[in-house]
């Protein structure tokens, strides 16, 4: 019983998350305070969910517009962080691979086609794939640190 509570505040989580994440892709850049009245969530959960997102490097803060009337502190924004990688797309072929890097507003952000031996076994390839990735996330000043999936596409058949 309590491994599927678990299970459904997580898919509960989660789902906020992508709220969140949504509505900063449509939107751009908003406060806190936009976002609780367009997500709908308290405040006290979207302010967890902004701080782990924060954490993570999903997101970024930006300097707010000033206040109406010219009065109290300016409100911090949120950002999708364009230098945060969510995605990482590889292609495996037989004497290349390509490699793309999208961010959380789904942008490709890094891209990368190279040479790969065609008589590598698959620990090869894939020591290859994951080198060519840290170096063009390096070089790029993209973070791995916000990536949620990797995509592998294979051509033909694959056995076990």
């Amino acid at each position: 019983m309590a491994e599927r509570r678990g299970a459904a505040l997580q898919r509960l989580r989660s789902a906020h998350e992508a709220a969140v994440l949504g509505e900063l892709r449509r939107s751009g850049a908003l406060s806190r305070g936009e976002l609780i009245e367009r997500v709908g969530l308290s405040r006290t959960t979207l302010f967890t969910i902004v701080s782990d997102l924060l954490a993570r490097e999903a997101v970024v803060e930006q300097p707010g517009a000033e206040p109406a009337g010219g009065r109290g502190r300016p409100a911090t924004a949120v950002a999708l962080n364009p230098q945060g990688a969510e995605l990482i797309g590889v292609g495996l072929l037989p004497a290349r691979m390509q490699i793309v890097v999208a961010n959380h507003a789904h942008e490709i952000v890094a891209r990368r086609s190279a040479p790969l031996s065609a008589a590598a076994g698959p620990d090869e390839r894939v020591a290859a794939v994951i080198g060519a990735v840290g170096e063009l996330t390096a070089e790029r000043g993209i973070s791995l640190a916000p990536v949620k999936g990797v995509g592998l596409g294979l051509p033909g058949p694959v056995h076990d």
